[in-house]
């Protein structure tokens, strides 16, 4: 199994308001942990940047910080893609935001997906 865990960071965009973080969908689908690192023990986590748009859906994803096997790195970009978010809301508008997710491929964990304060999984925001 793999454990997902969300910690958000905003893009920088003026207004007053405080910014309202987007939270992961409760049905988004599992990632997929590749069947072959699964059997050969191999574990390991991958720190994606996702770009959450004012909709709620993923436009853009890239590895933040491998997790070393470009196969479980491949996987967790994929599964990525297939997430969904409520919409980031800054007053009544929504708002893209950026969004980094750590994914964990362990084989004892149960898949969670969980948003954490910003800035909690880094040091800043992508534009």
């Amino acid at each position: 199994m793999l454990l997902l865990g969300a910690a958000l960071f905003v893009s920088a965009c003026g207004g007053d308001d405080p910014i309202r973080l987007p939270r992961p969908m409760n049905d988004n689908p599992p990632i997929d942990y590749p069947t072959e690192l699964w059997d050969a023990g191999i574990e390991g986590e991958t720190l994606l940047a996702l770009h959450v748009g004012a909709e709620g859906r993923v436009d853009s994803v890239f590895v933040d910080r491998s997790s070393g096997p470009p196969r479980l790195d491949s996987a967790a970009v994929r599964g990525g893609h297939e997430m969904r978010f409520t919409p980031a809301r800054r007053g009544d508008r929504r708002v893209a935001t950026w969004v980094r997710i750590p994914v964990r491929f362990m084989r004892d964990s149960v898949a969670t997906a969980t948003a954490g304060p910003p800035g909690s999984e880094g040091d800043g925001s992508h534009e």
